[in-house]
């Protein structure tokens, strides 16, 4: 029912998928992974569950990426210890970045022979799937996905979460971004937000109103959600300049903050603060590019990799070589969410659902262990990362640099406003 992709895992193998009908849909799902000679002759199957096409389709490219090449590392490392030298393979699984799509992907993955799933990416897909594989018993590991309710409320027993949520992206933005400009000599009081219209940026603004921004002297003037089905973002983007507030915060994905740009230039206004609360593509060095100038300098509490752990240049340069791209952040997650699930694995023995279920709900890493700008990986009885973090990332000569907290600090933030 899959294609075994066993050409290698170098660079991505999209073409060569099968794909697979649900209700007149085509959703690709494909074995890819270096299948040879294991000592055992048996596999574990990691499925992978992002947008490998529509308008989501860069990150999750970029996503599954990374979890081919943790595969590839694995089992050049002799694969699963613990099974017998157990080779690691890959199901790929394309949600199309939509929520109906997502839970049949995670579903068609189990019954392929996936035993434990990781994704997907935008929030509303990953409740989806994460529904879907708790249903089954069988172990989700959430690669990206920021809005709370993937966890929260839903007494979930086999999904877990490495990353900053939305709760950890507008307190670390309230609370470090103020502080970097207060710090250098300037003032701000008021700011408006731009979010994408769905769970994720609604729930940013739903905390940075009423709980953090108050907490650190910071008001909301003006608020405006768009969707990804508009043609242009002028009518909230002059809402924005009508409220006049010293800083705009952006909290959304590369199309809509690309309207968001297209209506400064239409309306001919420069913020004189501009920043970002999870705002994906001020962490993308290609959606920088297509941004260009309007982007440099900009700030962004979002996840990140950690410039301050010598093994972030080693993943950094072996994920470059692999994937002929940059690593993201969302890379680094999703490579690091593989490193939980060998590890789980290596300790429970086996790949039995449950036990490996609780060797995962018993993960302790130190934060060297992986490339992220985390404290570590412990997750607590929800799923959650207790020591998740949003740190603030700087766009430097159309890079990505973080610039604080300053144990993570790459590079010093260079603080200056804009001119209006």
């Amino acid at each position: 029912m899959v294609e075994d992709n066993t050409s290698g895992l170098r660079g991505p193998s999209y073409s060569r998928r099968r794909y697979i009908k649900y209700g007149g849909v085509a959703t690709a799902v494909s074995l890819a992974g270096c299948v040879g000679d294991s000592g055992s002759g048996e596999e574990f199957v990691i499925g992978s569950n992002h947008p490998l096409s529509g308008s989501l389709s860069y990150t999750g490219e970029t996503m599954t990426q990374a979890i081919e090449l943790a595969a590839q590392q694995k089992n050049e490392e002799g694969g699963i210890e613990a099974l017998d030298g157990a080779e690691v393979s890959v199901l790929q699984g394309d949600n199309e970045g939509a929520q109906e799509m997502a839970g049949q992907v995670t579903q068609q993955l189990i019954n392929d022979g996936a035993d434990v799933v990781t994704g997907c990416f935008n929030s509303d897909s990953t409740i989806a799937a994460s529904a879907t594989a708790e249903q089954a018993q069988v172990p989700f590991v959430v690669s990206v996905a920021a809005t709370d309710q993937v966890l929260k409320g839903r007494d979930m027993n086999y999904v877990y979460r490495l990353q900053p949520t939305t709760y950890h992206f507008a307190r670390d933005w309230a609370r470090y971004y103020p502080e970097l400009i207060r710090n250098a000599g300037y003032e701000i009081e008021t700011y408006g937000h731009y979010y994408i219209d769905n769970a994720y940026g609604a729930e940013i603004n739903e905390y940075l109103e009423n709980e953090f921004g108050p907490e650190n002297d910071l008001e909301m003037v003006e608020s405006t959600a768009i969707t990804l089905d508009q043609n242009d973002a002028n009518a909230q983007v002059a809402r924005l300049r009508e409220a006049d507030p010293d800083c705009i915060c952006l909290s959304g994905y590369e199309q809509d903050a690309a309207m968001f740009f297209d209506a400064l230039e239409n309306l001919n206004w420069r913020p004189t603060w501009l920043s970002g609360s999870a705002s994906t593509p001020l962490v993308n060095p290609d959606a920088i590019e297509n941004i260009g100038e309007p982007a440099e300098g900009i700030m962004d509490a979002n996840y990140a990799l950690n410039p301050a752990n010598d093994f972030t240049d080693q993943f950094r340069q072996e994920y470059s070589d692999f994937a002929d791209r940059s690593a993201t952040p969302e890379a680094g997650l999703a490579w690091a969410a593989c490193q939980v699930i060998f590890d789980a694995v290596e300790r429970a023995g086996t790949k039995d659902s449950d036990a490996l279920n609780d060797a995962i709900a018993e993960t302790q890493m130190d934060s060297d262990e992986t490339p992220l700008a985390l404290e570590g990986i412990e997750f607590e009885d929800n799923g959650e990362n207790a020591h998740a973090l949003a740190a603030i990332n700087q766009v430097r000569d159309g890079d990505v640099k973080v610039v604080y907290p300053e144990d993570y600090q790459e590079v010093e933030p260079v603080v200056e406003p804009n001119e209006t």
